[in-house]
């Protein structure tokens, strides 16, 4: 897979957009991770965030569960798809994989989403993190 251009493509620009037009929260995501792969971790962190507040919300209409997700590689340098991944545990990945908070706090944080799943998850992502 090639770099990402971090130059202004139209990617980000179509992302915010569905962001403003409040589309799901997923666009959200994607805003959030163009947004770190552009140096800009204080929007990056805010847009995942937001995005994981509307998934997370008990009134949500939103569902976790996505067709497509995307998850920083360990290299933080571009974005693949990881299989088979709850859009709320993808956003917890790319939080933690952009240094929002520790592996224990990723740990407790997936426990939440599903505790069964959550030993697979972490082995999934934690084998892969930079050190």
């Amino acid at each position: 897979m090639p770099d990402i251009d971090r130059s202004g493509d139209r990617g980000f620009e179509n992302a915010a957009k569905a962001v403003a037009a409040h589309f799901e929260p997923l666009f959200e995501m994607n805003k959030g991770i163009a947004e770190f792969l552009r140096d800009d971790r204080a929007a990056a962190t805010k847009s995942l965030c937001n995005a994981l507040k509307q998934l997370t919300d008990p009134n949500t209409k939103f569902e976790p569960k996505a067709s497509y997700v995307l998850v920083l590689d360990s290299t933080l340098n571009k974005v693949s798809p990881p299989g088979e991944l709850p859009g709320d545990v993808a956003i917890l990945i790319n939080l933690w994989r952009m240094g929002a908070f520790t592996q224990a706090g990723l740990e407790a944080e997936l426990a939440k989403v599903d505790a069964e799943k959550a030993t697979t998850w972490l082995a999934q992502f934690i084998s892969h993190q930079p050190t």
